[in-house]
């Protein structure tokens, strides 16, 4: 068993892992990709914010026109 995992990795010793190089611009895209979709992704509750505010709104009012009659 040892001696078929030793040629294996002869046979492909290039395959062993990836370069520097490669994780740098993995983590550079996945930067660039955050930078892009953060933003986008910040805005999604300021719409809820304002929904409820608003429901919240039309309650008061709805209850200070029943405490008026």
């Amino acid at each position: 068993m040892r001696s078929l995992l030793k040629t294996s990795r002869l046979v492909h010793p290039e395959r062993s892992g990836f370069t520097l190089l490669e994780l740098l611009v993995v983590i550079g895209i996945i930067g660039f990709l955050a930078s892009i979709s953060l933003p986008a992704l910040k805005g999604l509750g300021h719409g809820n914010t304002i929904k409820i505010a608003t429901q919240q709104l039309s309650f008061d009012v709805s209850m200070a026109r029943n405490f008026a009659i």
